[in-house]
């Protein structure tokens, strides 16, 4: 019920060159529901961003497709707050290894990518950078 706060949501102009619409990350969602869990970022009532995992129990493989957070509430912590949200329900789902990516032109959050524990696998695919959170047992 909350979609169209979701969708109204903007990134800044740079950014929309980087990340997906939320529109097209529901549909996305939508398409794939049977592994993505799609969840709006609040801050008390207020929808403050979005995030799009991939969590598929049967092949084991855990990602964090998309994250944005509104361009009028960046810069205060909530995109960190929801990454780790994110990595602890992915653990709770089974997960060992996390996987995230982002565009070869886009290293932007990859500070705060690092600084929750993912590294890069030196890996690059259709133009995104790769990057895992191996879980520590």
């Amino acid at each position: 019920e909350n979609y169209g706060s979701v969708i109204r949501l903007e990134v800044t102009e740079k950014q929309k060159e980087v990340i997906a619409s939320n529109l097209e990350s529901l549909a996305q969602a939508y398409a794939c529901r049977d592994s993505c869990k799609a969840f709006a970022i609040y801050d008390d009532s207020e929808v403050v961003g979005f995030i799009l995992l991939q969590v598929d129990r049967k092949d084991n493989y855990y990602d964090i497709w998309r994250i944005m957070i509104g361009k009028q509430h960046q810069g205060k912590g909530y995109g960190e707050q929801a990454l780790r949200l994110a990595i602890d329900f992915q653990i709770k789902q089974g997960a060992k290894v996390i996987h995230l990516s982002h565009q070869t032109n886009n290293y932007g959050p990859s500070k705060i990518y690092q600084k929750l524990g993912f590294i890069y696998t030196g890996e690059i695919e259709d133009g995104e950078v790769l990057m895992e959170y191996i879980v520590k047992t």
